[in-house]
């Protein structure tokens, strides 16, 4: 029996290549510890010793890095009896960076939320509170607005996620899962969506010989950009790599002058991201798809992630096994996803690999979904680390 099959990772999927956790990515938001602002760049990013002297270093990370550290914790303190009731773990960096774009949305009018406003403004005028309080004690004169700390909260979080999943992968030996099925006559369609920042895929299907479409077109000039091209995923004989939340590695270039001269990129040259300007254009890091509920916002408002979301509609619309692994279903938008396409058509096969997965299936948002919508299709649940699972085990739990 042949079959056409689309892979969705989670960030479960990257740990075994030596990426940071969810959790190990929060504890550093929490901490701002080694984060300086990049002034010139408008971004924040870990400092590297050859910025300014440790005095002033430290001058800076208390006037534009601490108050946002504050902030932040701040919205854990507010909501942290919610989150302990409603869910299996601990607030992350994903649900502060949501919170915060709703905060900064109420207050500024970007969110329509009327109920939302009022706390909004208390959150407000505790920034201001904590800011006439710290210059008063530091009897500096510069001080940042409260617009500037919900600001520049957004950019923190960002700019320390790309940063540490930027690191180059490890071993990625452990999803030799994907290319057994590869490599399996029976397998005549892969595609594969990914909802991590990082190059773990990237790295592995280059080191095993697979040809892959990520949506990018070789280059054709000389200062070696790859260009977004939605045409490049009909590309023949090639798994398709769809990174629905955006990567690390997507830089955009535009012109000053002309609004309609525009394009997105994946540079030849690692070191291209933090190039400012290349040939009279302005370069800039494509912002990352971070938060919770508003990803599902962001699916149709963001033109690029709009492609991707098509791409991956019609992969899985011709496909007939869907196999996850290190996804703990906490995307609304995905869910609807999984769903429809199980309910699609009669015989659709879902596989989820998860060594937790019993307590991924207890946090309460995931419980009613999976009780729902997925134990009704009886997917196939293999409750052990992607790592461990060989394409034999899947097939033989499927009876082919």
């Amino acid at each position: 029996m042949s079959h056409n099959v689309v892979f969705l990772l989670g960030a479960g999927a990257s740990l075994g290549a030596g990426l940071p956790s969810t959790e190990e990515i929060t504890k550093v938001v929490l901490s701002g510890e080694n984060v300086v602002r990049r002034f010139k760049k408008k971004t924040y990013g870990f400092a590297t010793g050859g910025e300014d002297s440790p005095q002033q270093m430290q001058r800076w990370h208390a006037i534009h890095v601490q108050p946002i550290v504050d902030y932040l914790r701040s919205l854990r303190c507010l909501t942290s009896s919610y989150y302990k009731n409603r869910r299996v773990g601990s607030l992350n960096y994903e649900d502060l960076y949501y919170l915060g774009q709703q905060v900064r949305g109420a207050l500024f009018r970007y969110v329509d939320n009327p109920l939302l406003y009022e706390v909004a403004e208390s959150v407000h005028k505790d920034i201001c509170d904590r800011e006439r309080a710290r210059r008063g004690k530091s009897g500096s004169h510069i001080c940042v607005s409260a617009r500037e700390v919900m600001e520049g909260a957004t950019e923190y979080i960002q700019g320390i996620t790309r940063e540490l999943l930027a690191k180059p992968p490890g071993s990625t030996d452990y999803l030799r899962l994907i290319a057994e099925s590869w490599r399996d006559d029976r397998v005549s369609h892969m595609a594969i969506a990914t909802l991590n920042h990082d190059r773990v895929i990237d790295a592995f299907l280059k080191r095993s010989g697979i040809p892959y479409t990520d949506g990018f077109q070789e280059p054709s000039e000389p200062d070696g950009f790859r260009s977004f091209r939605t045409q490049v995923f009909d590309q023949e004989n090639a798994a398709r790599v769809l990174k629905l939340h955006g990567a690390v590695d997507w830089i955009q270039r535009w012109s000053p002058d002309d609004l309609w001269d525009w394009d997105m990129m994946i540079a030849v040259d690692p070191s291209a991201p933090d190039v400012m300007e290349v040939n009279g254009y302005r370069v800039e890091p494509v912002p990352l798809l971070i938060g919770t509920q508003n990803k599902v916002e962001d699916y149709t408002l963001n033109r690029i992630l709009s492609d991707l979301q098509h791409e991956f509609l019609h992969c899985l619309d011709v496909s007939d096994l869907m196999v996850i692994a290190g996804y703990g279903f906490g995307d609304r938008g995905i869910n609807a996803r999984i769903v429809h396409w199980m309910y699609g058509h009669r015989g659709r096969r879902l596989v989820v690999i998860d060594p937790a997965l019993e307590k991924t299936k207890d946090s309460p948002g995931v419980r009613e979904f999976w009780e729902t919508w997925l134990e009704p299709a009886e997917p196939l649940t293999l409750p052990r680390g992607v790592e461990d699972i060989r394409w034999e085990h899947v097939l033989r739990g499927m009876g082919d």
